[in-house]
C-alpha cells in the first residue's frame, strides 16, 4: 500500500519530524530505503533516509525524496530535492527505517483486511470496524436520505452538542442542525463531485471541526461518510485516511450492488414504473415484497409541494426523512423533484377522519401541501395515479390550501387536458356559451344555477340547498334559463343533460381565460 507523506509524518510524531519542503503532503510514496553515497540512481516512488553527517559530505546527487536525520535545521539549499523531512533529534537512521518499516507493514495488513472483507462480501458494519481502526475519531457511513447505515469507533470525550447525538434518531432531519447557507455549500460540493475530504465548522456546534467525504461510483453519489474531531483534532493524514476508505468503500459498493441500490433510497423503480409502463411485473414484485406489499393492494399516491422544491439537495432528503417517519411501511420516493408517498390504504385509509387529521398535521408542521390521486388496486398502472396527484398537487399549490383529493379537482384537470387540444368554445353550447362571454352577472348566475341543478339531478330541494337559494328563486331561475334555451330542462334526454352539464362547466373554465 503507498503512503501519503501526510500520513507518514503522523506516523513520525514521536521523532518530532520538521517538514522542510514538500510540494504536496498528500504525495505517495511505496517504499522506505536507506541513503548511500554510492547510490547509482534514485526511485522518485520511494523516501530515502539518511544521517545528517553522511549527506553533508555525499558529492553524489541527492534523491528527489528525502528524510534527514539528525544535526540541526539544514542550510544546504537542495533545490533538486521535491521532498526535505528532517528529524532533528538525537535518533539514527536505523531507528527511524524500523519505525517506518513496521508503519507500513501494519497499513498494507490493514488495507489487506479491508479488501478481504469486500472479497468475502463481510457486512458493512464488519468493514467499517476495520476501517476506523486507523482513524483517530469514530466514523459514520450514510445514504443518500442521510440515513445512518453504520458507525464505527469510540468515543473518548463528550459527544454532546454534536451531530451525533442526533444520527440514531428515527426521521433525523438534518436540516434542523445545519443552516440553508450551509447545506446549500455542501451541496455544492457534492454537485462539483468534490473527491477529497473537507472540512468544515456548522454554526450549531463550533466547538468541532466536522469531516466529510462522499462515494462516488459511475458518476453516481452513493454514499457520504462523516467524522467529527471528538477525540483528536483532523490532521492531514488523517484526511488521507479517509480519502483512502472512500476509495475502498467505492469497491466494496461494486462488488455488492446492494448498497448502490440503498443510496438511491430503494425506490428506483418507481421512477422506472412512471416512465415506462412496459415495466416488468416480476422486477415490481420483487421491489414491493421489500416492503411488505403486494400489486393488488389498495393505494393512495400522494404528490407534496412545499419548501422542498426550492431547497437545497441535503434539505430535501431530510423531508424525506420526515415524511417516512410518519408513514413507516409506505413507500417513499422522488421523481422530477416532487417527493411522492404510496400509501397502502389498510394501513392508511386516507378517507378515514383520523388518518386524515394525521396528514393535515405533518403538512402544518413542515409547511407542505399534497394532491392526493384517486384510491388505485393495480400498482403496474402507478404511472396514471401519479399524475393524477401531480395534478392535485399543483391545484393545492394554486388555491393555497393544504391538500387536495383529485376526485374534486377531477372537472378543472379534464377542461386543462381539452384546452390542450381543442378550442373549448367549439364544444360549448352557443346559447351558454354567449351569455358567459356577455358578462352580464345575472347571467352568469343563471348558468351556475343550471350547473348546480343538474348536478344535483334535477332536484330542486337538495339543488337550492347548496346554492344557499329560497326553493321559489331556484324555480324561477330554471324557468328563465330554459325560456333561453328553448328546452324544457325537467324533460331531458341523457345525451341534452350531459351536453348542457358540460357546457356550463365549460363556461366557467373559458371565462377564467377571457
Amino acid at each position: 500500500m503507498e503512503l501519503a507523506l501526510s500520513i507518514l509524518l503522523d506516523e513520525m510524531e514521536t521523532f518530532a519530524p520538521v517538514l522542510v519542503k514538500a510540494h504536496l503532503t498528500k504525495t505517495k510514496f511505496e517504499q522506505v530505503r536507506f541513503f548511500r553515497k554510492a547510490l547509482a540512481e534514485s526511485d522518485d516512488r520511494s523516501l530515502y533516509i539518511v544521517q545528517e553527517s553522511v549527506l553533508l559530505s555525499s558529492c553524489t546527487g541527492f534523491p528527489k525524496n528525502l528524510i534527514v536525520v539528525g544535526g540541526g535545521i539544514l542550510t544546504l539549499k537542495l533545490e533538486e530535492v521535491d521532498v526535505l523531512v528532517q528529524i532533528t533529534e538525537d535518533f539514527t537512521c536505523e531507528t527511524v527505517m524500523q519505525k517506518l518499516f513496521e508503519v507500513y507493514n501494519d497499513y498494507n495488513q490493514w488495507d489487506q483486511r479491508l479488501l478481504i472483507a469486500i472479497l468475502e462480501n463481510k457486512g458493512i458494519e464488519d468493514f467499517l470496524k476495520i476501517a476506523a481502526e486507523k482513524l483517530s475519531n469514530p466514523i459514520a457511513l450514510f445514504d443518500n436520505s442521510l440515513t445512518a447505515i453504520a458507525t464505527a469507533g469510540s468515543f473518548f470525550n463528550s459527544t454532546a452538542g454534536t451531530i451525533w447525538e442526533k444520527i440514531d434518531i428515527p426521521g433525523y432531519p438534518l436540516a434542523d442542525f445545519f443552516t440553508l447557507k450551509e447545506q446549500q455549500e455542501l451541496t455544492l460540493k457534492m454537485l462539483k463531485q468534490v473527491e477529497d475530504p473537507y472540512l468544515y465548522q456548522p454554526i450549531l456546534d463550533q466547538g468541532h471541526t466536522y469531516a466529510s467525504a462522499h462515494i462516488w461510483v459511475d458518476e453516481k453519489l452513493c454514499g457520504n461518510l462523516g467524522l467529527v474531531d471528538i477525540n483528536e483534532p483532523f490532521s492531514q493524514g488523517q484526511l488521507q485516511i479517509i480519502w483512502h476508505i472512500t476509495e475502498r468503500l467505492t469497491r466494496y459498493y461494486k462488488n455488492d450492488d446492494t448498497y448502490i441500490h440503498i443510496a438511491e433510497n430503494q425506490t428506483h423503480f418507481i421512477k422506472a414504473l412512471i416512465e415506462n409502463p412496459q415495466t416488468d411485473e416480476k422486477n415490481i414484485s420483487y421491489h414491493l415484497k421489500r416492503f411488505g406489499l403486494k400489486r393488488d393492494d389498495d393505494y393512495y399516491m400522494v404528490c407534496f409541494s412545499g419548501p422542498m422544491t426550492q431547497s437545497s439537495e441535503i434539505e430535501r432528503m431530510s423531508f424525506i426523512k420526515r415524511i417516512n417517519h410518519y408513514y413507516n411501511g409506505a413507500i417513499v420516493s422522488v421523481y422530477d423533484e416532487r417527493i411522492l408517498l404510496i400509501l397502502p390504504a389498510q394501513s392508511f385509509p386516507l378517507k378515514n377522519a383520523s388518518e386524515l387529521n394525521r396528514l393535515k398535521e405533518l403538512l402544518n408542521k413542515y409547511e407542505l401541501s399534497c394532491g392526493i390521486s384517486n384510491g388505485f388496486d393495480d400498482f403496474m398502472k402507478l404511472r396514471y395515479y401519479y399524475f393524477q396527484s401531480l395534478f392535485a398537487a399543483q391545484m393545492s399549490e394554486r388555491e393555497d390550501s393544504n391538500y387536495c383529493f383529485y376526485e374534486f379537482c377531477y372537472p378543472k384537470h379534464l377542461m386543462t387536458l381539452l384546452d390542450s387540444v381543442v378550442d373549448l368554445h367549439v364544444i360549448c353550447h352557443p346559447e351558454i356559451l354567449e351569455m358567459k362571454e356577455s358578462g352580464e352577472e345575472h347571467k352568469i348566475e343563471l348558468i351556475h344555477c343550471l350547473l348546480v341543478f343538474l348536478q344535483h339531478g334535477g332536484n330542486l330541494s337538495s339543488a337550492s340547498k347548496a346554492l344557499n337559494l329560497h326553493r321559489n328563486t331556484l324555480i324561477y331561475r330554471i324557468e328563465k334559463m330554459g325560456k333561453i334555451l328553448k328546452t324544457d330542462l325537467n324533460n331531458l334526454s341523457e345525451e341534452n343533460i350531459f351536453f348542457l352539464l358540460f357546457s356550463c362547466m365549460l363556461a366557467e373554465t373559458i371565462s377564467q381565460q377571457v
